[in-house]
């Protein structure tokens, strides 16, 4: 099995890929950020390339930083070390 992590693509630029994806025809098995598959016939490269398209490379890197930095860090306390 295989995954391609869409966690800033699907975070709020994408609302409607899930749609987009159905109508390929192609069973979507997502988790929260992710796609999974057996083979890459099994994706949906078409809708993949307009969701890739319709985001800009600043606006890809503003919601990365956001997710990034609302996302817990795991391991470190929240308090810092003297």
């Amino acid at each position: 099995e295989h995954l391609i992590d869409f966690s800033q693509l699907f975070k709020g630029l994408l609302c409607n890929c899930p749609e987009e994806w159905a109508k390929s025809g192609k069973k979507l098995d997502m988790g929260k950020c992710c796609v999974r598959f057996k083979k890459i016939e099994d994706v949906a490269l078409d809708v993949i390339g307009k969701a890739i398209k319709r985001t800009t490379a600043r606006k890809f890197i503003d919601n990365y930083v956001k997710v990034r930095d609302s996302t817990p860090k795991k391991g470190r306390s929240s308090k810092a070390s003297s």
